[in-house]
């Protein structure tokens, strides 16, 4: 038989059956061992704490943290993880349930569409539950990550010395540049003074190579520097 305790006060209670055969009772039956503790249960609370406040972008999977409060210390608690787009518990979607005995979970979002998303969690103790809702979104969005060209330097090589005053610097990129972008106001050489070289800067489209070609002589015993602004652009 289940009995149902939740209308009892806190207190002990003995344990004492009867049976009865139709015809007349029992005598009691009673344990002085079997002494009944009737306590108070404290619902246990549950904080997530990432995703933190504010939002963070991911593509195919987020850690989420949480953290149990229960004065009730040797309770064991199960946590189930769920998802939406708007803080209304109506309209959630499970990402794990019965978790026991961690503090965290790497959801894997690679298949979840793209959107805001809270994450609300609910902790149970076996005897009673509670819940609470992320204060940061996560942000899941599957777009593919826009990657900058890179410049290799061709000649004369990076941080070299004894170079012929006469020489033309050669640089090349990694992908096919839009050689219109590529001018004196975002390719310069500058000395250093900060003093800008004058020059001519050709792109070469079949081999992604710029030649910047130096109106007069570099000076003797000085450093050149190569500044490319954000304005040089690739094809895509």
């Amino acid at each position: 038989y289940e009995w149902n305790l939740t209308q009892l006060s806190v207190q002990e209670f003995d344990l004492r059956c009867r049976a009865w055969d139709g015809f007349e009772d029992s005598q009691d039956w009673y344990n002085p061992e079997g002494i009944c503790n009737i306590f108070q249960n404290t619902p246990p609370s549950i904080t997530i704490t990432s995703p933190p406040t504010g939002e963070i972008t991911v593509d195919t999977q987020v850690k989420i943290q949480w953290a149990i409060f229960d004065v009730d210390v040797n309770d064991i608690h199960t946590v189930d993880l769920y998802f939406d787009t708007n803080k209304d518990a109506t309209y959630k979607y499970s990402i794990e349930n019965n978790l026991v005995g961690i503090t965290e979970y790497v959801w894997n979002t690679a298949t979840v569409n793209e959107d805001k998303y809270y994450i609300y969690a609910v902790v149970n103790d076996g005897k009673a539950s509670n819940y609470s809702y992320s204060n940061g979104v996560i942000n899941v969005d599957h777009t593919e990550p826009i990657t900058p060209p890179t410049i290799s330097i061709e000649y004369p090589p990076d941080k070299s010395r004894d170079v012929a005053v006469g020489t033309d610097i050669w640089l090349k990129f990694n992908q096919p540049m839009d050689g219109n972008t590529l001018t004196t106001d975002t390719f310069k050489v500058v000395d250093s003074s900060q003093h800008e070289v004058l020059g001519s800067i050709s792109y070469i489209g079949e081999t992604s190579a710029t030649r910047f070609d130096p109106i007069m002589n570099l000076t003797h015993n000085e450093t050149y520097t190569i500044v490319i602004t954000t304005s040089v652009k690739d094809l895509g």
